[in-house]
């Protein structure tokens, strides 16, 4: 029973890593519909548990017992949503926010920016 509340906070963090306050771009369209797919691999995975859980616990797929096959399966797939989440693959190739990038490139290389900055994550 807690596992399947565990694995539906876990649905519930994919679907809510769509959510942002910058403008749609194209990654971000890529990234959303990858959300939405691993919420639902996880949400199916526990559906599938939850219907066919006695079968499950004595059936084996691959030589690994179906039940935790599937667990694994929604495991994986939450990491994949937070491994995107992080923009390690379909990273933003424009600012997240019209004049970002300019603003970046005004300050850049300014030293009350970089001493700002340092200041900033110092404490």
């Amino acid at each position: 029973m807690s596992a399947s509340g565990l694995f539906l906070t876990l649905a519930i963090f994919a679907l809510l890593f769509r959510q942002s306050r910058g403008f749609m771009t194209p990654e971000k369209r890529k990234r959303n519909a990858i959300y939405l797919g691993c919420a639902i691999v996880i949400v199916l995975c526990i559906a599938t548990i939850g219907v066919f859980s006695d079968s499950l616990k004595t059936s084996l797929w691959l030589g690994i017992p179906a039940f935790y096959a599937l667990e694994t399966l929604a495991l994986w797939a939450f990491g994949i949503s937070w491994f995107i989440k992080g923009e390690t693959l379909f990273k933003d190739k424009t600012p997240a926010y019209p004049g970002a990038f300019a603003f970046a490139l005004a300050n850049a290389n300014s030293r009350e920016y970089v001493a700002n900055r340092a200041t900033m994550f110092a404490s």
